[in-house]
């Protein structure tokens, strides 16, 4: 194990985070510890803390009356995922979608509002009701947000298939959820290579059971011709009537009140170890993943963040949860990694990005091929850049914070389809050490045991007087 002398610098603001003041009496392993051995009160206070919308309160944080995998949580409370991450309805910018020809199409927080409205209504003119599973099989555009909340609000279910897979990949996860309603797109490049969906999408829609497709048309060709696609229809002509019928109507969107575990979302597993396992998570899920964000994370409204992930990872979903704290989202149909060695950072100064989720492997990439920031980017905004997804290499610890920006606050994070949010946590007041995770989750008692189920790591004092875990 590599290990630094001295531990990467702190950002000159972790005393003023959010965690710093909700455990300023104590150390962080201390607070850990007090967060799973009394984790009813831990959640209590995440409820209280992030103001959760809701139309009844809980009775009981907890009820395990009918064992472990039956535990109820936040029994009796009624509220709506979409209805918390619409909270804010004002003229803040919600998402900035763009792509590698710089089509930038912001949407502020009342727009986007209006917008799930509208969406909401067309699915409902449908016929689709609570329950029903609805897809989406297209690249990062803001039109999968809005229906992915539209979906919610109404109490279907959302399943997002990851738009790199090919017919045979896609059809296997469709014949388990048979979806009602897909929302797709065009052609989009990814990764430097060009993938087209629309002829995937004659395949797709004649062998599933599919009542109507709804198109988004890229913004390069309007015109993309979906005649011989089985129940297709631009989304343009979807929306028609129930932006008409709301057009002079005040009322505001009603939000399907529904119990903390009616289920929200399918993400489904690789497939690499045989079919695709598709795991439903709970509407409630998104309130776990809120800690991440506003506390491990410090994310507040003045935050624009960014996210690798395409549609239909899990991480896409946990982006889409950030809404909930009133920032600012940065979409980007493809990969402005491989499109040039500075695309990325043109990004960062162009829209005043404060946080970046990137793949492990990205980093690595930009680091052994040199595509780091030049002169002119002052990345001045950015102030903290966090792989995921695999093990972060120690040369890309030192690309991040000795090349990219030095004193930039780097801190890999570990997450999976299973748990919808982080395993690993990070906090701001410790040190970072290379090849180390920092810190584990605040609310879960993680062990790693062996063969015989005893620990393979415990928790170690360093010689000043923070803990860290050593990956």
């Amino acid at each position: 194990m590599i290990r630094l002398t001295q531990p990467m610098p702190r950002p000159v603001t972790s005393k003023n985070s959010k965690q710093h003041r909700y455990f300023k009496r104590c150390d962080y392993w201390k607070f850990h510890e007090w967060t799973y051995k009394n984790f009813p009160e831990f959640w209590d206070c995440v409820w209280r803390f992030f103001d959760i919308v809701h139309s009844k309160p809980y009775t009981e944080v907890y009820d395990r009356k009918n064992g472990f995998e039956s535990m109820e949580w936040f029994k009796g409370a009624r509220l709506n995922y979409a209805e918390n991450l619409l909270k804010y309805r004002d003229s803040k910018i919600a998402i900035i979608a763009t792509d590698y020809e710089n089509n930038d199409d912001p949407i502020t927080y009342k727009e986007l509002y209006e917008e799930v409205r509208v969406y909401a209504k067309a699915m409902r003119n449908d016929g689709i009701q609570k329950g029903d599973n609805i897809a989406c099989y297209m690249s990062n555009k803001k039109e999968a947000v809005i229906a992915f909340l539209a979906t919610a609000a109404i109490g279907a279910v959302w399943s997002g298939t990851l738009p790199l897979l090919g017919t045979k990949s896609v059809l296997s996860r469709f014949e388990q959820i048979k979806p009602k309603i897909l929302f797709t797109a065009g052609n989009f490049t990814f990764d430097d290579k060009k993938f087209n969906l629309i002829e995937r999408l004659h395949e797709i829609t004649a062998d599933s059971k599919l009542t109507k497709s709804s198109f988004c048309p890229s913004k390069k060709n309007r015109n993309e011709d979906i005649s011989g696609i089985n129940k297709c229809i631009y989304i343009s002509d979807f929306l028609k009537r129930a932006r008409e019928e709301l057009q002079d109507d005040p009322r505001e969107l009603e939000f399907e009140q529904l119990p903390f575990d009616h289920p929200l979302s399918v993400s489904f597993t690789s497939g690499t170890t045989g079919e695709p396992k598709g795991l439903v998570h709970s509407a409630g899920m998104y309130f776990a993943n809120l800690k991440d964000f506003g506390l491990h994370h410090n994310c507040t409204r003045e935050d624009v963040l960014y996210n690798q992930s395409p549609v239909g990872w899990i991480s896409w979903n946990m982006l889409v949860n950030a809404l909930h704290l009133g920032l600012t989202l940065v979409l980007y149909d493809g990969d402005p990694i491989t499109e040039s060695p500075t695309r990325f950072w043109d990004l960062v100064d162009k829209f005043g990005i404060t946080s970046s989720y990137l793949w492990s492997s990205t980093v690595e990439f930009m680091d052994v091929h040199g595509w780091g920031p030049t002169p002119k980017h002052s990345l001045k905004t950015l102030k903290q850049l966090i792989p995921m997804g695999s093990p972060v290499k120690p040369s890309s610890f030192e690309f991040l914070t000795e090349k990219v920006k030095p004193g930039l606050f780097c801190c890999p994070v570990y997450g999976s389809t299973e748990v919808f949010g982080m395993i690993s946590g990070m906090d701001q007041n410790m040190p970072v050490y290379k090849g180390e995770i920092q810190a584990l989750s605040l609310g879960m008692d993680i062990r790693i045991l062996d063969e015989k189920d005893k620990p393979v790591f415990e928790k170690r004092r360093s010689s000043a007087f923070e803990n860290h875990i050593q990956l």
